[in-house]
């Protein structure tokens, strides 16, 4: 399963993520997904600190 996976500060992608194990996971599929400029200024504010 692929996944992006936030963890201290990096993101990372992973081709073989396992998928979720326990009864209260939720998997979803996504089609399509965008990052906008907001989005960026929050990963800046919130992992850069600027």
């Amino acid at each position: 399963m692929k996944s992006l996976y936030l963890e201290n500060k990096t993101l990372s992608y992973k081709e073989n993520h396992p998928k979720p194990a326990q009864a209260d996971d939720a998997l979803i599929r996504v089609r399509l997904a965008g990052i906008s400029g907001t989005d960026l200024e929050m990963v800046k504010l919130l992992l850069i600190g600027e």
